[in-house]
């Protein structure tokens, strides 16, 4: 059979390309969350650097020239003043935002992640910054039930509750941000401890916050013990609304709901096996949420 060698070119361009415009999203939250608690550090500028050479023969192929040399610029007296992010952010967008491989939804996903890597580039986490990610998440609400949005705002809600950042909730979040960094190309973030932490630091549900829940249409899975009626009852009303039960959370469950009396509390990256499916499949581009008890009996209360 023959092989039609434009195609493939045309698949590798496409792929290059594509992965490109998602480091440039990237860059682009970097220099943001770097910035986001209004002050530079020298780490933080390390960090920076070291995104620009690890990219630099990436850019150089695409000739990315006007990039390599205003990042260049901003870099040579290890400072970066907010002229010099700023001519970033304008470059890294001629690029991404008329692009052809350019989608809104992406684009913004893409920034969040780098948005993340900006806030731990120094090893670091400050509650000023995590006050202002969570303006960033309540500008940002068209994310909602893409991960990893849900799963950040449930984690920031907990963390500034009581309006403090203790030194475990720190890690907490530390933690989580560093599932989208590539740390094995970090300067300042440190796997070995990180993955130390995961085996000490407990996560506090990782349950949506305020879901917006339909019925018609949908499939829902229930992991837990409910506080209010069996199983049956519970399929009973599912079904009475339009909706559909499965046991086991597959790629078309719409809803995961948490049984109030489940224990909320789990290790790092290890939870129940439905809710572990859960995750799983959010990772992998499901719009499935998971939604505690209490907040499902409020959208049956007040539909």
């Amino acid at each position: 059979m023959a092989i039609d060698k434009n195609g493939i070119n045309e698949v590798l361009e496409y792929t290059l390309k594509s992965e490109l415009v998602k480091s440039l999203n990237i860059l682009s939250g970097i220099i943001k969350g770097i910035a986001i608690d209004g002050k530079i550090t020298p780490d933080e500028v390390a960090e920076v650097n070291n995104w620009y050479h690890l990219h630099k023969s990436l850019l150089q192929r695409q000739s990315f020239d006007d990039l390599l040399k205003v990042l260049g610029d901003a870099l040579e007296d290890g400072r970066l003043s907010a002229e010099e992010r700023a001519n970033i952010l304008w470059v890294c967008s001629r690029y991404t935002s008329d692009h052809i491989y350019h989608d809104m939804i992406s684009s913004d996903v893409q920034n969040l992640y780098g948005l993340l890597y900006g806030i731990i580039a120094d090893n670091k986490v400050e509650l000023l910054e995590i006050k202002r990610l969570n303006a960033w998440l309540i500008k940002n609400e068209h994310l909602r039930g893409i991960y990893p949005y849900d799963e950040l705002c449930r984690l920031i809600t907990y963390v500034l509750e009581d309006g403090q950042l203790t030194p475990d909730e720190c890690n907490l979040l530390k933690l989580f941000f560093s599932e989208f960094v590539d740390t094995n190309n970090s300067i300042n973030l440190d796997e070995n401890e990180l993955q130390a932490l995961k085996k000490s630091i407990k996560i506090s549900g990782i349950c949506a916050v305020q879901p917006k829940i339909s019925f018609e249409g949908k499939l829902f899975a229930f992991t837990g013990i409910s506080a209010k009626v069996n199983r049956a009852e519970l399929i009973a009303l599912i079904d009475s609304r339009g909706g559909t039960y499965k046991d086991n959370v597959v790629k078309e469950t719409a809803y995961l709901i948490v049984g109030s009396r489940s224990c909320p509390d789990w290790a790092f990256s290890c939870y129940g096996r439905k809710v572990e499916q859960a995750v799983k499949l959010r990772k992998a581009g499901s719009n499935i949420l998971i939604v505690h008890e209490n907040d499902f009996w409020e959208q049956v209360q007040s539909s």
